[in-house]
């Protein structure tokens, strides 16, 4: 069995060519932009858990807390569109699109609900650690 590879791979994303010869990136800072990006991320992830973990025990629905969180976040996203303070994406909206789209936003949904669910049931340390 003979085993040949194609060189005919193209992508349509910048900086994807699959070349070993590509330039590497001229912004110097991107590294520090992007350590700081996922170090800001974490930071208010903890903050986010305690919260909930706190509301929880005041408010024992874990279920309807994360629906609403989805809500409120869906809503705020939608009023940054309208006000044009975050540009929305320039692409076109038909059932290919939210075909594409869906897959991927039922699993965050369930992902958020059951990290919702799961503070009501264990600690916070250890649902950030699963």
């Amino acid at each position: 069995t003979e085993v040949t590879a194609h060189a005919s791979f193209s992508s349509d994303i910048p900086g994807i060519h699959g070349d070993a010869n590509d330039e590497p990136p001229t912004d110097p800072g991107k590294s520090a932009r992007v350590a700081f990006y996922i170090t800001t991320w974490y930071f208010l992830n903890a903050i986010f858990a305690i919260i909930n973990k706190r509301t929880l025990q005041i408010f024992p629905h874990p279920w309807l807390l994360s629906w609403v969180q989805i809500a409120v976040g869906a809503g705020f996203v939608l009023c940054t569109w309208r006000l044009r303070l975050i540009p929305p994406p320039d692409v076109e909206w038909n059932w290919k699109t939210f075909a594409l789209l869906a897959p991927p936003s039922v699993l965050h949904l369930i992902a958020h609900c059951t990290a919702c669910a799961s503070y009501a049931f264990g600690t916070v340390s250890f649902m950030q650690v699963v």
